[in-house]
């Protein structure tokens, strides 16, 4: 079915047109090669295209609200949006448990009764029997215990819990009071859905117009354990009358990973793949914590880049001490947030930092920004150093991290929230469009491809005799073994790269020899012209010698193989041997593994901006034959992995024809060119 181009207002034209051309093309195969269209792999690619359909028909970019309690994260969106007393959209974070639902926030252009929106959204019967499973599994019960059966299993283990924290609870795996918690849930949810769940889980999912004002009802359990409606709540919808967040943006309240209860961690879990991008509240002493890792963690396995997608927010920036500045030591906080960082992939120009409190005395009697703060006040409130006229130092080693400089600065001028009202209103949405636009390309084009090589395996297929497909198992086995070789035989990889290293090295030791002197305050400009040489080097380097050679002993399996084994069409072409003829041809050409290298050369680090001790000529000499052996391996890494990747689409293919044996199509090649031809 065609995407609803009413829905697609974040799509582009071009995106909506090819994935509707592609929902054709499936259309196609049904029609025409009914037998391939009920394949496995085939069905999985249909899937994988009709998952793109929510993303391309919503009407806003999901943005995940996370961090642990007491991050800072209501507080400081309160700040961002500068609501009415009593009318702050988020309740959380005051320390009682929130409720296993999302709290989705949006722009609402026009008042509804009574001012902000506010809608239930609640279980649908699959994703109630979801949440049961998981929780089952989490705190050790079999999900196929009845609902009666469990609930008097965990009145038992809580009243023991209450009574012995400390205690071994056996096959429960239960440990101590941070369990109850989730016990305590587990129960008023069974409760919950033995009194209200026929009422609201329902399919589809049930919905409910509800008062803003009562927000509180929905979002934070009761102090009892009795059935409580709003515990079978998936999420609930704030329609907020401001505009301080783009309207193509929602923000998603979630709870961190690790933070407060297992059930949490589900709730964030489950909502961490429908999320186009995040905003991480940590606050200034938790900038190294594992909830934080592991949400980045999570994150970058989602997204093909983190560069416009997730965004650190580092509050209570306002509570550092001189550790944190570096006094008596050399790390800084900036040390460790960009460490984290960078392991992740995250731009340091996506860490923002806000200091609540310091923010508010920076407010004029109105409550709007009343300029600058009085740089006393700056200095007492971040606890910063003072020069001789009054006036703030920043720690020397700040100025490392340009970005987060930057970003601390906003913070001594109002607290930050200036800045982070920006990216919230504007700059966040502009970052996630481009970025969600681009993988949705990404994976229609790799939907596009992967069809297509389907249709062109079962075209080779179909014109298969009994003996070919003997032949495909025996080439997918041979392939493997090529794979495993370039793990395990020196020869494959490692001993060119060590042979292309030592010709760079060479090549440096004559441009830059051991006799020459080169003052220090020259050595920048004398090193820039040093790369050029090198670079210059590895590009011959690499299409001469290296490349050639890692191919030609992929080659000369290849041949091995079609020796032993004969030839099997793949890919319209002869034999395995050509297709990979054609890829390494396009790689040799290309130069792509030239892509690792970047701007290795330049050793960036070695020339920081406000460098205290600049290397010396001798010092140089001695790091750039390590950066080199770097840079070279590097390149070998990447070339491996782009031989591995080749293979490993030969021996899909080939699993292709093992598998088509016996449910095939007509011989013909007509229906498949037809279908070809419509995907070119």
């Amino acid at each position: 079915m065609p995407l609803n181009r009413s829905l697609c207002k974040l799509m582009t034209e071009g995106l909506i047109r090819d994935y509707d051309h592609l929902e054709a093309q499936f259309a196609r195969v049904k029609n025409l090669l009914p037998h391939l269209a009920e394949r496995d792999d085939l069905r999985k690619l249909r899937t994988e295209l009709e998952s793109l359909r929510p993303k391309m028909e919503r009407s806003r970019y999901y943005v995940g609200f996370l961090g642990p309690s007491q991050a800072g994260k209501s507080t400081t969106l309160n700040s961002v949006l500068r609501p009415r007393p009593g009318e702050e959209p988020c309740t959380s974070g005051q320390g009682a448990p929130a409720t296993s639902s999302a709290t989705r926030i949006y722009r609402q252009m026009e008042p509804e009764v009574g001012g902000h929106g506010c809608h239930l959204r609640y279980l649908t019967p699959e994703q109630f029997q979801q949440r049961r499973g998981g929780l089952c599994s989490t705190l050790g019960f079999s999900d196929d215990e009845t609902d009666d059966r469990i609930l008097v299993e965990l009145d038992a283990l809580i009243a023991k819990a209450e009574s012995a924290p400390e205690e071994d609870y056996g096959p429960r795996q239960v440990s101590a009071g941070d369990k109850i918690q989730d016990f305590r849930f587990f129960r008023r949810f069974l409760r919950s859905y033995g009194t209200y769940g026929k009422e609201v889980v329902r399919e589809p999912a049930w919905e409910e117009r509800a008062e803003f004002n009562r927000r509180v009802e929905y979002t934070n359990h009761p102090e009892s354990d009795g059935p409580w409606k709003h515990g079978l709540l998936r999420q609930v919808e704030i329609a907020y009358l401001t505009s301080a967040i783009s309207e193509k943006i929602e923000l998603i309240d979630l709870p961190g990973l690790g933070a407060r209860m297992r059930s949490d961690d589900m709730l964030t879990e489950g909502f961490l793949a429908e999320l186009d991008g995040a905003l991480i509240f940590q606050g200034s002493g938790q900038v190294q914590s594992k909830e934080a890792y592991d949400l980045l963690t999570k994150l970058s396995e989602l997204y093909p880049r983190m560069r416009g997608r997730v965004w650190m927010v580092v509050t209570k920036m306002d509570t550092l001490s001189s550790a944190h500045y570096g006094y008596g030591s050399e790390t800084t906080i900036f040390d460790h947030i960009a460490k984290t960082m960078n392991d992740k992939r995250v731009p340091l120009s996506q860490v923002l930092m806000v200091a609540n409190e310091f923010h508010r005395r920076s407010l004029g009697p109105d409550g709007e920004p009343g300029g600058l703060p009085d740089p006393s006040l700056v200095c007492e409130r971040l606890n910063l150093a003072r020069d001789d006229s009054g006036q703030p130092v920043l720690p020397s080693g700040f100025a490392k991290y340009p970005e987060l400089l930057s970003a601390f600065q906003e913070v001594m001028c109002d607290g930050g929230i200036g800045r982070l009202r920006e990216v919230i209103g504007e700059r966040l949405a502009e970052a996630v469009e481009g970025e969600v636009r681009d993988e949705v390309e990404g994976r229609l084009k790799s939907i596009r491809n992967r069809l297509a090589k389907l249709v062109s395996s079962a075209r080779d297929a179909a014109q298969m005799n009994d003996g070919s497909f003997e032949t495909a198992v025996d080439w997918k086995v041979g392939l493997q073994m090529v794979i495993q070789d370039l793990d395990e035989d020196r020869a494959m990889l490692e001993a060119p790269a060590t042979a292309m290293a030592e010709v760079l090295s060479k090549k440096f030791e004559a441009t830059c020899p051991a006799r020459l002197k080169i003052e220090v305050e020259k050595l920048r400009a004398a090193h820039n012209d040093y790369v050029i040489v090198l670079e210059k080097t590895l590009r011959h380097e690499c299409k001469s010698t290296f490349l050639p050679q890692v191919h030609d002993r992929v080659s000369d399996r290849l041949r091995t193989l079609e020796a032993q084994h004969g030839k099997v069409r793949l890919e319209d072409r002869a034999s395995p041997t050509e297709v990979w003829e054609d890829r390494r041809l396009a790689d040799e050409q290309s130069l792509v593994c030239l892509t690792a290298s970047g701007a290795g050369f330049k050793l960036p680090l070695l020339f920081p901006g406000a460098e205290p001790a600049p290397l010396d000529a001798n010092q140089y000499r001695a790091l750039m034959p390590r950066k080199i052996r770097l840079i070279s391996h590097r390149v070998a890494f990447v070339v491996g992995q782009r031989v591995r990747g080749h293979l490993n689409e030969m021996i899909e293919g080939l699993t292709f024809l093992k598998n088509a044996e016996g449910h095939l199509d007509a011989a013909d090649t007509a229906p498949y060119d037809e279908v070809l031809g419509s995907l070119e």
